[in-house]
């Protein structure tokens, strides 16, 4: 170290106030360098700010699409596995329908089903009845036949009885189950209690091997319909049902009864046509069928069923009393009348017959009641030299309408 000479370095050296200043100079100019770094430090912070904030959106919105991604994957998952689910239920229901196929198919039965016979007294039973009676209607028990077929396998169970027997009654409790629906029978003592023997039945006759001669029950209020069943009594000759209730139409099967000889079905509601040939019954003297709603006309009445020919005994040589009077009747006459030769009561009037009477009339030589007024559309004659105007004078009643001209009627109807 050494010392500075004067005017070297001294106080007032003006080097040495120079190099002050100079110095001062320097000190000066560092000072804007520093800010200067200072800003660019703020700078790239804020630029290393916005860096990592991007980075951090798309951090986000990577995170968003992959939760996206995910959920889309899940419910295509879900979509799939719904689907298998669909196709499994239905393969399963495949499998049961083809199970329960091959199972009804192919399956020992086990046991019968309710409705069918399950002891050998409904076999039985079933068996005898069902040429009169079809099948389902019998194991039906909400029908008259079904209600029936119950009471007579329990009998049967208890008792067995003759087959035709067992017909007979079918027949009896078929009819009472029709036309006593609302329990409205007047008088039923017997038919109640099915145990008691049929022939003891009130309103009923039999002959002595226990068949059916009579059923009468007139005035009884019976209401429904008459059952084919009833045509199961073959041996029937007397059948009464006036003054009741009865509706429906009379089965075709009661031309059938061949033992037949009274029919009496007057005021009653019965509608349809009269039974076909049912005036071919042999033995038939008395048809009463008046005050219901017949119509049709007579033709089928009148006619021969299939069987039959024009040398046939039938009711033509028997039949005393025709009378059809207030129903809806139409067409003519039928001519076949005539052949009727011991009828003494024809009464048709209050009909809706057409045509001319037919001159056959004539020869009912022991005619007794001609009643044929009130049809407006019946025409015709009667000459004073008919048979029927000689019946007049014998004390025939004729009434004959106004539309036909009588010679020898008085005031017409």
């Amino acid at each position: 170290m050494g010392w500075l000479k004067k005017g070297e370095g001294g106080e007032d050296s003006p080097a040495k106030t120079v190099a002050s200043e100079g110095s001062g100079r320097d000190n000066f100019q560092e000072e804007p360098d520093g800010i200067e770094y200072g800003m660019q430090d703020h700078a790239k912070i804020v630029k290393k700010d916005k860096r990592s904030e991007a980075k951090l959106a798309q951090k986000a919105q990577a995170t968003k699409a992959k939760e996206k991604a995910m959920k889309a994957e899940e419910k295509a998952k879900s979509s799939t596995c719904r689907k298998c689910i669909l196709w499994l239920l239905l393969l399963i229901a495949i499998i049961i329908a083809l199970l329960a196929l091959y199972w009804t198919m192919w399956r020992e039965p086990e046991q019968a089903p309710s409705s069918a016979p399950t002891t050998s007294a409904q076999g039985h039973v079933l068996e005898k009845l069902s040429p009169h009676t079809d099948i389902d209607t019998l194991l039906d028990p909400t029908t008259p036949q079904g209600q029936s077929f119950l009471e007579l396998v329990a009998e049967y169970e208890n008792e067995p009885f003759e087959d035709d027997q067992l017909v007979q009654r079918h027949g009896l409790i078929s009819f009472f189950e029709s036309t006593n629906t609302n329990g409205q029978w007047l008088e039923n003592d017997g038919w109640a209690d099915y145990s008691m023997n049929e022939c003891d039945w009130q309103f009923l006759q039999c002959n002595d091997d226990g068949e059916i001669l009579r059923l009468e029950a007139a005035s009884n209020e019976l209401a429904g319909t008459l059952p084919s069943e009833l045509c199961a009594l073959t041996s029937l000759q007397h059948l009464d049902l006036g003054n009741q209730l009865i509706t429906g139409t009379l089965p075709s099967c009661f031309s059938k009864l061949q033992n037949l000889i009274r029919f009496e079905l007057d005021d009653n509601a019965v509608t349809g046509t009269v039974p076909y040939g049912l005036l071919a019954i042999p033995t038939l003297t008395d048809v009463e069928m008046y005050a219901n709603f017949f119509d049709g006309n007579l033709d089928g009445l009148f006619a021969l069923p299939e069987g039959f020919d024009e040398n046939s005994e039938t009711a033509r040589g028997s039949l005393t009393r025709l009378i059809l009077d207030r129903n809806n009747l139409t067409g003519t006459i039928p001519t076949e009348v005539g052949e009727f030769t011991k009828l003494n009561k024809l009464k048709l009037h209050d009909n809706n017959l057409t045509g001319d009477i037919p001159s056959e009339l004539n020869e009912l030589n022991e005619l007794e009641e001609l009643i044929l007024f009130n049809n407006n559309e019946l025409n015709g004659e009667v000459l004073e030299d008919d048979n029927l105007c000689d019946l007049q004078n014998d004390n025939l009643v004729m009434q004959l309408g106004c539309n036909i001209d009588c010679e020898c009627c008085g005031t017409c109807f």
